[in-house]
């Protein structure tokens, strides 16, 4: 290979959007700059390397080597190397170098206090300032437990002024928050942590670094509403970021000491992995180690220890218990955790010499003890699923096998009939005619005669009048053999006319009215009648809940959402069978979201679900998490979305059901949560199946837009993106083709992309534009796309304009509607025409605000436009009438909220209006 592919190697790295693929690229670049023997591109390319590894991947190792190669370079004397750039990089870097060595115990004190005499004698030699050396040194004393030093250090920084070379002004508030709260001092933290919040400072892995630190603190004193959206915010910034294995794991601690066990079994299944990323971070395997177990003993103590999870194989927990798995029982697992965290603190302890890892340890393990229940909607998805809770009784295990055959689970039903029948009466003789007609329905003909015949036989010892007993073998065998509703009929008719048959006579009703429900609204409503007239007097609860729940269905079938939902949602309040009411809450959510309450219906969905797998239906708890997945998705929650689709693909998977469209919905929400690289993971095996199935395009249309978002290379992306939209031309329409360029142009946006490409697109864009209705999204998509197109490359955007305006107008108070107009407004904004953004804009707004719409997507988008455009519009009147209303935006943001009041104070004192603006100011 040439010095040519060692360029483009390099440039390929630069462009990639993957850190994992960009460290690889740029490990294969440094290969062949050492085979080319080029020193001076091994330099720049181990410094490269150097930063992707401490800032993009967990690699204490790789970092350094890099770093040692490079210094040694720099010691050389070369100009090459030693220049002032390159020096001040590498002394920047030297603090997080040092870090690394503090947190692994594969470095003596001796090594890290020499090295830290290093940097500082470094520092003053190249004339910068050691407040960068002073935090360092407070880190190492904190960590090691020397607590007056790390005291002393702590006012010596705030007395040492910052420079260049300093930590930036978040990690600096972040040390005086981490000093607090190491030293359990939970208001003096809090308090640190708010003045650093009110700074506003942010960095690579500031504020969520020190967020998750203050999660218990904010819990132990109380401030539950405050920690949750806390948690909330922290998690959504480093779920995908494995250098953040600490944070992860306290968000999950977190997520289990406030009642929400299951969820932090599933965010422990996703991210305990991370352990095996950098063998040299001790200190953040201690974290997670002592976080993860805390989580765990909260399941063991809510009656989860027997429940299996689903871990991969994690070495560094082999090593501590060998033979663990991949399905270890929580308890196991927790063991497990606890020997790490124990076995890191002795090694740390020792090398320290005292006891400040231990004692560290056990104060984790006490917030096991805290109890505070707070609901943490968007924590991750994970209905427990090991051992269900058992029935304790024979009239349990009947209810169990009634419940488990409403939500279709035919043979776990017989088999928990069969269960409750050899409970004897007065629970078996029922039973025993549930347990027959399933076995029908499953077609075990001689398991249903048997169950039968032991029906007869307890029926006949209690003495039942012999036609009786005739009269109920008869109904029983035809309820479940039925050729026609005249079938049915006849058994109805017969059933009233037997004297105490009234329990037959719904039973038929319902078996009737179960059989035509989605058919023949006008017959079943003659049987809904029929079966409510006998139910009313019945004393059977189950029965009376049968018949709501068909109630639901004839509602949904005659499109009577409403109706549906009261009466679902008073069966899933008032049923106490747990089956049951997960049911009930699965029809309301279906009703809920067919009238748009989406949200509502997707924690209903998630609700059922978890009823549904400690209850021993885990199939259905599988569906209705994938059904929670698709609700979720729907309204943008993507990481919940994923969550969700994540627990039912290995039980589908296990049961035989073709996973491929669940794997492709799993696939979008992991990209749309910056996951590309598992997404294309996952989806890109179903490639080879799709092609070959011409039914199957748009499921395929949807791998390949997947597999191209984790592309770097323009290329190939572009010959990706290509066949999209050749196959969306070839076997959809207008809307397909341009959903397929919208989604290519989006994906090449993030990338130097080549001009013809971006050419090809814009011009495709027209023409799909152009085939589509003013109120389809996907016009008011292009026309974004294309004023984006116009800004950077010229043109004329004055039809985009007029275009976009009447989408808009089209589209009406909506998400769509309002980004495009604020796109649109920037447009105008160029072209000159301030007046008329602004007008587009506000009547937008008041037509928002008079529908009271309070969706912040909606209203945002039509309000922070007008703040900026405020200062070109000439009319002082106008002005401030725009001024006043932004003002008066109920959830603005504090920034637009303090910009808006600032340029309103400014116009008043212009026109001599003082005491107007000092009551704002």
């Amino acid at each position: 290979m040439s010095s040519r592919d060692l360029k483009r190697l390099v440039k390929e790295a630069a462009a990639g959007s993957d850190p994992k693929a960009r460290v690889d690229l740029y490990l294969k670049a440094l290969a062949l700059a050492i085979e080319l023997e080029d020193e001076k591109a091994e330099f720049d390319i181990r410094f490269q390397l150097l930063t992707s590894a401490l800032y993009d991947t967990p690699n204490t190792e790789l970092s350094l080597a890099c770093f040692t190669w490079c210094l040694a370079k720099i010691d050389e004397g070369s100009r090459r190397y030693a220049s002032a750039a390159n020096v001040e990089s590498l002394m920047w870097v030297f603090k997080w170098i040092l870090a690394m060595l503090i947190d692994s115990d594969a470095f003596t004190r001796e090594q890290i206090e020499a090295a830290l005499d290093d940097m500082e004698r470094r520092y003053r030699a190249q004339g910068y300032g050691i407040h960068g050396v002073l935090t360092t040194r407070h880190y190492y004393a904190l960590c090691t437990g020397l607590i007056d030093e790390a005291d002393g250090l702590l006012d010596t920084i705030a007395r040492t002024p910052r420079d260049d070379h300093a930590n930036c002004e978040a990690c600096v508030a972040a040390d005086r928050v981490d000093h607090e709260a190491s030293l359990g001092r939970d208001d003096r933290a809090i308090a640190e942590y708010r003045t650093m919040l009110n700074g506003a400072s942010t960095c690579g892995t500031q504020p969520e670094s020190t967020e998750a630190r203050m999660l218990m603190p904010l819990l132990r004193t109380g401030q539950q509403e405050e920690a949750a959206a806390t948690f909330k915010r922290c998690y959504e910034a480093c779920r995908t970021r494995e250098r953040l294995l600490s944070t992860v794991a306290l968000c999950a601690k977190f997520v289990a000491v406030t009642g929400n066990e299951s969820s932090a079994l599933g965010m422990i299944e996703r991210h305990i992995g991370w352990l095996d990323f950098d063998p040299l971070d001790t200190g953040g395997h201690f974290t997670a180690a002592e976080c993860f177990h805390v989580a765990l003993l909260r399941l063991e103590r809510a009656g989860h220890g027997e429940t299996q999870a689903s871990i991969p194989h994690v070495v560094l927990l082999q090593t501590i218990a060998p033979g663990l798995g991949r399905n270890p029982k929580v308890s196991v697992l927790r063991e497990a955790c606890y020997a790490l965290a124990e076995n890191i603190a002795v090694r740390m302890d020792r090398r320290n010499g005292n006891d400040a890892w231990m004692r560290d340890l056990q104060r984790s393990v006490a917030d096991a003890d805290i109890d505070d229940r707070i609901p943490l909607e968007s924590a991750p998805f994970n209905p427990l699923t090991g051992t269900p809770t058992q029935p304790d009784s024979a009239y349990g295990w009947l209810m169990r096998a009634r419940g488990l055959s409403t939500v279709g689970l035919l043979e776990e039903a017989a088999q928990a009939a069969e269960r409750a029948a050899d409970g004897g009466e007065p629970t078996a003789s029922s039973a025993l005619a549930l347990a027959a007609s399933l076995r029908l329905e499953l077609g075990d003909t001689k398991a249903a005669e048997k169950a039968l015949a032991r029906r007869f036989e307890l029926l006949s010892a209690a003495k039942q009048p012999a036609a009786m007993l005739a009269q109920r073998y008869d109904h029983e065998v035809a309820l479940h053999h039925l050729a026609s509703l005249e079938r049915l009929e006849e058994a109805y008719q017969s059933a009233v006319s037997t004297p105490g048959a009234e329990d037959y006579v719904l039973s038929v009703a319902i078996a009737a009215l179960s059989a035509i429900a989605d058919s023949d609204l006008v017959a079943a409503r003659t049987w809904q009648s029929r079966a409510a007239a006998v139910v009313e007097h019945a004393d059977d609860p189950y029965r009376k809940t049968q018949l709501a729940m068909l109630d639901v269905r004839l509602a949904l079938d005659a499109e009577d959402a409403p109706t549906a939902a009261t009466i679902a949602l008073e069966i899933a309040s008032t049923t106490s069978e747990p089956l049951l009411k997960a049911a009930a809450e699965s029809l309301a959510a279906s009703a809920l979201g067919s009238q748009g309450d989406v949200t509502t219906a997707a924690r209903l969905t998630d609700s059922a679900a978890a009823r549904f797998a400690s209850n021993g239906a885990g199939d259905a708890a599988a569906w209705e998490s994938v059904a929670s997945g698709q609700y979720w998705a729907s309204v943008g929650e993507h990481s919940a979305a994923a969550s969700r689709f994540q627990f039912a693909l290995p039980r589908l998977e296990a049961d035989g059901n073709d996973t491929a469209e669940l794997k492709i919905l799993l696939g979008e929400s992991l990209t749309f949560t910056d996951r590309q690289a598992e997404a294309r993971e996952l989806v890109e095996p179903l490639i080879e199946s799709l092609s070959a199935d011409p039914d199957a395009w748009r499921s395929l249309v949807q791998v390949l837009w997947i597999v191209a978002n984790h592309t770097a290379f323009d290329v190939e992306r572009t010959q990706l993106f290509g066949r999209v939209v050749e196959l969306a031309r070839d076997r959809g329409d207008a809307d397909d083709v341009a959903l397929a360029l919208v989604r290519w142009y989006a994906a090449l946006d993030e990338y130097d992309r080549p001009e013809d490409t971006a050419d090809q697109l814009a011009a495709q864009l027209q023409t799909a534009r152009l085939a589509l209705a003013h109120d389809d999204p996907l016009r008011a998509e292009c026309v974004f796309f294309l004023l984006d197109y116009t800004d950077g490359h010229g043109g004329d955007a004055a039809g985009l304009i007029d275009d976009g305006l009447a989408c808009a107008m089209a589209l009406g108070t909506s998400e769509v509607g309002s980004r495009l107009l604020m796109y649109v407004a920037r447009a105008l904004e160029g072209a000159r025409e301030v007046d008329r953004a602004v007008a587009a804009l506000d009547a937008a707004r008041e037509r928002a605000v008079s529908e009271g719409i309070e969706d912040e997507d909606v209203l945002g988008p039509l309000y922070f436009p007008l703040v900026h455009l405020s200062g070109k519009i000439m009319d002082p009147a106008t002005r401030e009438r725009i001024l006043r209303a932004c003002i008066a935006y109920a959830d603005a943001p504090d920034w637009f909220l303090e910009e808006a009041t600032e340029k309103l104070v400014k116009l008043l004192k212009k026109a001599g209006r003082h005491d107007e603006a000092a009551a704002l100011g």
